[in-house]
């Protein structure tokens, strides 16, 4: 929850209305009781008078606190003043037989709600000093507060009763303070409790009023959706005046609808889509109405990626039993179609048509026999034993066959390096899929642009949540990234790009970026995809290091 040091403006509000509503109610009260017990005429117009002038006084402040913050020392000097204006009515009333003692009260226990448990104690100290100063002093003649020489009763009273009125005035005043201080402080500490509990969790909280204006926003709700002002801004704003921050449709479904089941929604954040399950808590009055909606956010992300993991494993493995069998039951009757078409094509009889024909028949044959190798390389990828891997010596090879390559004299390679590093895995193997990945990056760009490639070794928390879910805390992790500045990868192109059997080349087997990540996966490792029609695509492999020695 958000802590302020400065009061809202509606906070002071309350407070000057309400210490008007109550002195007017204790001054009616002493006007409805007989004047000649209470109040003589000139006692009277004095009353009256202090009250205007102080009424006056805290009108103005409606006018202060909207310029300037309405922070605890101005509080504690309103009711500072408070004590005062209850001293002067008392002192004209009867001091501490007056009706108007009971304010004292009103005043420690406001201060003790708005202000510390220590200044609650103050102000019953300063109240207590106030009406015993002006209790003596007019006892003794000292002093006679208003023109007209009005004297006290209490004048007539002994020392003995003057001091017993006074000592039980005062120390009521400072049993008030140390309960309702005390209470305060409970409810306090209890709110700043619940307060670190929501602004720790790992959900986002919104909360709305009937109006659908926003009564609490927690940290993790400005995370999720990338809200860009501080959560103060957000406070008291209807939903539909930041309809643009929020996806403010489906939340205006949940209000309408008394349905309360999660839902997902996805939300753009720093350039990734993310996906967020809402859940709305309605929370009800005495009368069954509802008086508030709490919506609960959560970052399901991580969770669609694991799903969607799974999923394709499944899917890889099925394949991967599909393939053996395949293989073996379709290559030979391939290979028997292909000897007999290359047979027929040499023989002199055939017209050119049929030439041809035989031509596209052999062509298609062949296409059809690298399908099945392919197939047979997929189904035959298992986890070679474990070697200390040369990262940088792989991509010097690399780079030296990059770069005498057909279509290749127009593009700029170039390596990040700063130490040298060594992956768990095997070495021919890695030196495949690296290649395979410069490959497409190389068909990518047209034979135009620019391949870069990096390795270094992250700090775990600056990995993404797969990643950090993926491997053991106890792994040290190579990020391997092959970078292209081309036209990017669509969205929907990237969610299938390592399924079997898809690919968007004329040619291609659809084989080729699932065989990369089977081979990363048995290599311990993991690989991503990330893209854009401006950056271009960048995928990042993911491999264990190997241990010092």
């Amino acid at each position: 929850m958000i802590q302020h040091q400065e009061f809202e403006l509606k906070d002071g509000y309350r407070i000057l209305i309400g210490r008007l509503f109550i002195i007017a109610f204790v001054l009616s009260l002493s006007i409805l009781q007989s004047p000649a017990e209470v109040l003589n005429d000139k006692q009277s117009e004095a009353v009256y008078q202090i009250f205007v002038f102080y009424s006056l006084i805290s009108l103005s402040y409606f006018l202060i606190i909207r310029i300037f913050p309405v922070q605890r020392t101005f509080i504690f000097f309103q009711l500072i003043l408070d004590l005062l204006v209850v001293t002067l009515f008392s002192t004209i009333t009867g001091l501490t037989d007056s009706i108007f003692t009971n304010l004292y009260f009103v005043i420690i226990i406001t201060g003790s709600i708005f202000l510390s448990f220590t200044q609650g104690i103050l102000i019953a100290v300063i109240g207590s000093f106030l009406i015993s100063t002006v209790t003596y002093a007019t006892h003794s003649n000292v002093i006679n507060i208003l023109p007209g020489q009005i004297e006290s009763h209490i004048s007539t009273l002994s020392w003995q009763l003057v001091t017993a009125k006074v000592l039980t005035l005062a120390f009521g005043m400072h049993i008030v303070a140390i309960l309702s201080g005390y209470i305060a402080n409970n409810y306090r500490n209890e709110g700043i409790l619940i307060s670190e509990i929501l602004t720790n969790l790992s959900n986002g909280v919104l909360v709305f009023n009937r109006k659908n204006n926003i009564t609490y926003i927690n940290a993790e709700t400005k995370n999720l959706f990338n809200l860009q002002n501080p959560l103060e801004y957000y406070l008291g704003n209807n939903i539909k005046d930041i309809a643009e921050e929020f996806n403010c449709e489906l939340i205006q479904e949940f209000i309408n609808s008394k349905d309360n089941n999660a839902q997902q929604i996805s939300h753009k954040r720093n350039g990734s889509e993310i996906v967020i399950e809402i859940r709305s808590i309605p929370v009800f009055n005495n009368k069954k109405e509802i008086k508030a909606i709490i919506f609960i956010f959560s970052d399901r992300t991580l969770q669609k990626e694991i799903v969607e993991l799974s999923k394709r494993a499944q899917r890889l493995s099925y394949v991967n039993d599909l393939a053996a069998n395949i293989v073996h039951e379709i290559r030979n009757p391939i290979a028997c179609i292909s000897g007999a078409v290359e047979e027929v094509r040499h023989s002199s009889q055939l017209d050119e048509s049929d030439q041809q024909l035989l031509k596209i028949v052999s062509r298609e044959s062949d296409r059809l026999n690298d399908i099945m190798t392919s197939f047979l390389e997929y189904s035959k990828i298992k986890s070679n034993p474990i070697e200390k891997c040369h990262l940088n010596e792989i991509f010097n090879e690399l780079l030296t066959l990059l770069r005498v390559r057909p279509n290749t004299d127009q593009i700029e390679f170039e390596l990040f390096s700063s130490n040298e590093y060594f992956s768990k895995g095997d070495q021919n193997q890695l030196h495949q899929i690296f290649l395979n990945l410069s490959i497409n990056s190389i068909e990518a760009l047209n034979n135009q642009g620019k391949i870069t490639f990096s390795i270094n070794t992250p700090e775990r928390e600056n990995l993404n949540k797969v990643a950090k879910t993926y491997f053991n805390k106890t792994d040290n992790i190579i990020e391997v990234k092959i970078h292209d500045n081309g036209p990017g990868i669509k969205p929907e192109i990237i969610e299938k790009i390592f399924d079997p059997f898809y690919t968007t080349k004329a040619a291609g087997t659809g084989l080729g970026l699932s065989i990369v990540q089977k081979i990363v996966e048995s290599q311990g490792g993991l690989i991503q995809v990330v893209s854009n029609q401006i950056d271009g695509t960048t995928f990042k492999i993911y491999l264990i290091a190997y241990p010092n020695e």
